[in-house]
């Protein structure tokens, strides 16, 4: 009996022990492999850890603004309840307005976290630690770097610390950390070892990997500005007046009345406002160069507007909704983009970078064996 005892308890110790052998294998074996690079499952999860504790921290801050907001309302008496006028906007209104669009964040972020998106928030983990491994190898092969004060200004960014208030009326004199005291501010250490106890430890996120993202995330920054630099930034561009209409007679008349009898187009814009047809209507658009129109409307309306003359309107064209447009050129030329534009091309030039770079470097392993639930 003895001997059989002492073989259970060896069987016992022995499945235990491969049990935690095969836990710290797993651990180590790659999710995903990038290049020559791979994530680990452990460091996977350990990320997930992570931004489900944040997203936790978010929506306990937003329940409390939701709280303090409803406490600062004053409870409706029974003759404003009945009252029949209608009483102006107040603060009050704006005060719900606020509170409505909190609690939809609240719902949006607790249903990131529920059972049935684990899988979908975990890929959205994933996938931001592949774009930061992309960003990092790429910043390698074109020689960029951010310096210590920008992952450090970054970092204060992360964890809440309002640099601008603890540098207000600092002297050359005066450390950053002199100035927060004289006026009443934690300083960087106090507020760093606060989010250090209260999210890293309590995720299990070690500082190291927390700065490694804190400092991919900067880099993306100055490669989205390296890829931009191939953008044209004063290319051809078009302004026009748009015009919708049920029917092609309809669009061959309004094109006969700008283009022979000299009709404004403003004036057609007002006039199809007025009518009666929810489907018929005129509105200006802004400068656009090619590439948006075709995707908003179709490649033969962006034809057209590149091709009419200026002060002259197109041939009616058949859109996707069975409506036909009709294009009016008010303007043509190469000018620079606006502001909006060009930034809508730097985001769109650093996408395609990644979408490209993913299809070629990212290979997905086993990486769903390493989803944490909460």
């Amino acid at each position: 009996m003895t001997w059989i005892a002492i073989a259970v308890g060896a069987i016992i110790v022995l499945v235990l022990a491969y049990g935690s052998i095969s836990e710290i294998l797993k651990a180590r074996t790659p999710a995903v492999t990038i290049g020559e690079a791979a994530i680990m499952a452990n460091d996977f999860k350990a990320r997930q850890s992570y931004e489900r504790w944040m997203t936790e921290l978010k929506i306990y801050q937003y329940q409390n603004y939701i709280t303090q907001l409803r406490a600062q309302q004053p409870e409706a008496t029974a003759t404003e309840t009945n009252t029949e006028e209608t009483a102006p906007a107040t603060v009050n209104d704006s005060t719900d307005a606020l509170t409505e669009q909190l609690q939809y964040t609240v719902s949006n972020l607790e249903q990131q976290l529920s059972p049935d998106f684990t899988n979908v928030y975990a890929g959205q983990v994933l996938d931001a630690m592949i774009e930061e491994e992309l960003v990092r190898q790429e910043a390698v092969k074109r020689g960029l770097r951010v310096s210590d004060d920008e992952i450090q200004q970054s970092i204060e960014l992360t964890v809440g610390y309002d640099r601008t208030a603890a540098t207000s009326g600092l002297t050359d004199a005066e450390t950053l950390t002199d100035t927060a005291a004289a006026l009443g501010q934690p300083d960087f250490d106090e507020v760093y070892e606060q989010f250090n106890t209260n999210v890293l430890k309590t995720a299990q996120f070690a500082e190291k990997d927390f700065r490694a993202m804190i400092t991919a995330q900067s880099l993306k920054q100055k490669l989205m500005d390296e890829l931009a630099g191939d953008i044209d930034r004063a290319p051809d561009q078009v302004e026009l007046t748009v015009f919708t209409v049920d029917t092609e007679d309809e669009g061959l008349a309004l094109k006969s009345r700008m283009n022979d009898d000299g009709e404004d187009p403003a004036v057609l814009v007002e006039e199809l406002s007025q009518d009666e047809s929810t489907t018929s209507a005129g509105y200006d658009l802004p400068w656009l160069p090619q590439g948006y129109l075709d995707v908003q409307f179709g490649i033969e309306l962006e034809e057209a507007a590149f091709n009419t003359p200026v002060g002259k309107a197109s041939q009616p064209i058949l859109g996707t909704g069975e409506q036909y447009f009709v294009i009016y050129v008010k303007e043509h030329e190469e000018r620079e983009l606006s502001e909006d534009l060009l930034a809508q091309a730097e985001q769109q030039a650093y996408e395609g970078w990644l979408s490209t770079t993913k299809g070629e470097l990212v290979k997905y392993l086993d990486w769903e064996t390493a989803i944490v639930t909460e």
